[in-house]
């Protein structure tokens, strides 16, 4: 109620600043209903900001696409999760980057994580993390399918999340020393959901290193790694020097790798 007699400009303060902390706060992280309303009401705020600088109206845009986001993800995690157990709901909160302190500068931003996940590095951030236990589990085929919706909200790729959905169950299976599925109902069909050969070639040769040496299945997977390694590679190439050395050593990195 106190906060309706202050300016819109300064509502938005306060009521950002009440969302940078309810997403600091670890106790809160599964508290679905609580961030909802703390982002319906601070994107009521930005909706009645008005600024005619350029530069701000950007960052304007740039905050509620941030808001809207997040919203798309609660949306969609509430319905999925709405009978689960409090403490089997993923951390909400650990599937987005800090919001900047100040708005209206640029904010800091971390590598996104790689299809393959599980990167140890500071400067890696990885919003499908937070998924992995709900992942692990024999429903996973299932949930990967309800929450596929997620990568685009959460600024990734397509098929990223079957493909994490894949290693998990993986790493799951060779830890607990069962045998792996063969390559034609598991890798296959999430290989096909990726959009860039490099992300495939990467997933495959992945793939490839958990099966038995010399086995029809690791074949198999080098096969699938090397064609589309070798398109990831034709592609950059194709670009004519317009690619990033990065980029380039990538590729080139990548082909070295798989036929090694």
């Amino acid at each position: 109620l106190c906060l309706s007699y202050l300016p819109v400009i300064n509502q938005s303060k306060v009521l950002r600043k009440c969302l940078i902390d309810l997403e600091r706060d670890s106790r809160a992280s599964r508290d679905y209903d609580r961030h909802t309303l703390v982002l319906t009401l601070y994107s009521e705020c930005l909706g009645k900001l008005v600024t005619r600088k350029e530069t701000r109206v950007k960052a304007l845009e740039a905050e509620t696409l941030r808001v809207q986001r997040r919203f798309d993800v609660l949306a969609l995690l509430s319905t999925t999760f709405e009978s689960y157990p409090w403490e089997k709901r993923p951390e909400y909160s650990k599937m987005f980057e800090p919001l900047p302190l100040d708005p209206f500068s640029p904010p800091t931003k971390r590598k996104m994580c790689s299809v393959l996940g599980f990167e140890e590095s500071g400067d890696v951030f990885d919003p499908l993390a937070p998924l992995h236990d709900i992942l692990d589990h024999s429903g996973a085929n299932s949930m990967a399918g309800a929450l596929a919706s997620l990568c685009s909200m959460v600024q990734l790729p397509p098929g990223y999340l079957h493909a994490r959905s894949l290693i998990v169950r993986f790493r799951k299976l060779r830890e607990s020393s069962d045998g792996l599925p063969k390559v034609e109902s598991s890798v296959i069909p999430v290989i096909k959901k990726l959009v860039s050969p490099a992300d495939k070639a990467d997933l495959a040769w992945w793939c490839s290193a958990q099966y038995a040496s010399g086995s029809v299945e690791q074949l198999h997977c080098l096969d699938l790694a090397h064609s589309n390694a070798t398109t990831a590679s034709e592609e950059i190439e194709s670009l004519q020097g317009r690619a990033s050395k990065e980029d380039e050593r990538a590729a080139l990195d990548r082909v070295k790798r798989i036929d090694t």
